[in-house]
């Protein structure tokens, strides 16, 4: 192969709107270059990584915040001899985001249809800022950003052919169109404005880095001004909450609007210029804070289906024993970081409430208690017998005390009543499809006869 300093195959294309809040995406600029040559994106990777023959699996492996794009953006700059690359990731926040900032917009295409409906392939692309998924409405058209096919409800993965990337890869329809405007809280209007800004800062050439220690810098600010006057408990509260990511030095976006927010200033001020963004405000705060409520996306449903399902637990009947946080998690198929991260006080309420209930030693038994139960109840429908042959299954197997048996086979039994009650009030596509590989026969008969009447007993039941 051809040293790529003196000469290459590829055309030397612009990356558009470079400096602006428009800026094109860097996965989009290789799939629009893999095309205007011929070739697929992961040949354009090859060819800038050299021997290696990379597997591209998502957006995040060339905009970031994954482990491995830093070193192919410098490959892809080298090779294209365009420093500006960079300007189409999150390059400059590399050290400050946590691996899971995108979410499933890392590996899930999202688009404006009116964008697309306009589409020319000599001069559009698509930007940077579709891929934070807490962008809902397009700067351009002020229309919903969708991330599902309007016909069949598919998801549309990342990377893709780039002729294909305009119609849904399930059914081929078109996933242009007439934009919507759904009902939405006004604040996310100002969210979308800080997004913009993220993606200018980003997108600035030349821009440094923002240091590694930005979390702690911002936190210790933080903690400097509060310690000057008092504050209320829903500032205290969510203090406590960015100090629990401190561990890891990384944040997530919606920690960034949320220290935005409670300070009153830029998402601009708060990157560049921490000292002044943490300083003591010059009015009181309010006493009515309360964090941002920023559960966009498709994560929307399960953290509903999850703060839904830890309130019906916490009001268990006597006797039942709470749920492992991860066992319960796992059942909603809900990330832990995004439930720590989107409903911080449900998750540390719940976390705190399971583990105030039994020592360390007498924890391990229930949970290996609750492993077994659950083996149980994916074997047997809901309601099909007394409990206490579950309980006989726990104690045989589980190796715990009839007591921890009986309790953990009454928690269970509940908990899967308020997890299809969940899935009821906050259906979710993924989650059905789950839930509906753990009924019985005798279940799904009568989901299929009796339809959303069942559902609606339920959750009444759960209730």
């Amino acid at each position: 192969m051809p040293n790529a300093s003196y000469w290459i195959a590829l055309p030397p294309l612009p990356l558009r709107e470079v400096g602006s809040a428009f800026v094109e995406s860097l996965e989009h600029y290789v799939a629009r270059t893999a095309w205007t040559a011929g070739i697929s994106g992961n040949a354009v990777l090859s060819m800038a990584l050299g021997s290696q023959t990379p597997c591209l699996t998502s957006a995040s492996g060339l905009i970031g915040p994954s482990p491995l794009f830093a070193t192919r953006l410098v490959a892809l700059e080298r090779l294209i001899r365009n420093p500006n690359l960079r300007c189409g990731t999150f390059y400059v926040l590399k050290d400050v985001l946590t691996g899971s900032a995108l979410g499933k917009c890392g590996t899930q295409q999202r688009w404006c249809p009116e964008c697309l409906a306009d589409w020319d392939c000599q001069n559009s692309y698509e930007p940077l800022a579709w891929s934070i998924d807490a962008l809902t409405r397009c700067p351009m058209h002020n229309c919903d950003i969708e991330n599902v096919c309007r016909r069949c409800d598919a998801i549309q993965q990342l990377p893709c052919l780039y002729e294909r990337r305009r119609f849904c890869r399930r059914c081929n329809y078109s996933l242009a169109g007439l934009g919507r405007q759904s009902r939405r809280p006004e604040y996310l209007h100002w969210i979308d404005s800080q997004v913009q800004e993220i993606v200018r800062v980003c997108a600035t050439p030349g821009q440094e880095p923002i240091a590694s220690g930005l979390h702690d810098e911002l936190f210790s600010g933080l903690l400097r001004s509060a310690r000057r006057r008092a504050i209320p408990p829903a500032i205290r509260s969510e203090m406590h909450s960015i100090e629990r990511t401190r561990k890891s030095g990384k944040m997530t976006f919606r920690t960034l609007f949320n220290l935005c927010a409670l300070q009153g200033v830029s998402i601009r001020t708060l990157l560049l210029s921490p000292d002044e963004a943490t300083s003591e405000p010059m009015f009181d705060y309010w006493s009515g804070f309360h964090s941002l409520n920023c559960d966009y996306g498709r994560s929307k449903a399960k953290i509903e289906a999850f703060s839904y399902v830890c309130a019906c637990l916490l009001a268990r009947p006597e006797g039942a024993a709470l749920v492992p946080t991860m066992m319960l998690l796992r059942a909603i198929k809900l990330n832990r970081d995004v439930a720590r991260d989107r409903a911080p006080e449900t998750y540390h309420g719940y976390e705190s409430a399971y583990r105030a209930q039994a020592s360390g030693s007498n924890r391990l038994a229930i949970e290996r208690a609750f492993r077994v139960a659950k083996r149980c109840f994916a074997n047997r429908p809901l309601g099909n017998g007394p409990i206490i042959e579950v309980a006989q299954v726990v104690y045989n197997q589980g190796n715990v005390s009839c007591e921890i048996a009986l309790s953990v086979s009454r928690g269970q039994e509940w908990m899967e009543r308020a997890y299809r009650a969940a899935l009821a009030m906050h259906g979710h596509s993924a989650l059905a499809e789950h839930a509906w590989m753990r009924m019985g026969p005798p279940e799904r008969t009568a989901l299929r006869g009796s339809g959303s009447s069942v559902q609606d007993e339920r959750t009444t039941e759960a209730v």
